[in-house]
């Protein structure tokens, strides 16, 4: 990601952040590994909850199941606590 997409990027997720987003899809089979790097980097700073998704639709997609997509993409599980406990306290 070039500098100024970055910074804007950082711009953008702070005023979102700001008005309530609460995490970013981190995880995604069509990410990058640098791309994920530093969608966890830019969730860190902004105290975002970290997120992923294996773009499963059910029949639709059989070849994807939930949490594991293409691309050998498998979100990791540790991510499911930290979202249980910000939809209790929601």
């Amino acid at each position: 990601m070039g500098a100024n997409l970055c910074r804007r990027l950082r711009t953008l997720l702070g005023q979102l952040k700001a008005q309530g987003l609460g995490g970013i899809e981190v995880h995604y089979s069509t990410h990058t590994p640098s791309q994920t790097t530093e969608y966890l980097e830019l969730a860190k700073l902004h105290d975002l909850l970290v997120t992923g998704g294996s773009d499963f639709h059910g029949l639709t997609k059989p070849d994807i199941e939930v949490g594991i997509g293409r691309g050998g993409l498998k979100v990791p599980e540790k991510l499911l606590e930290p979202l249980r406990q910000a939809a209790s306290a929601a």
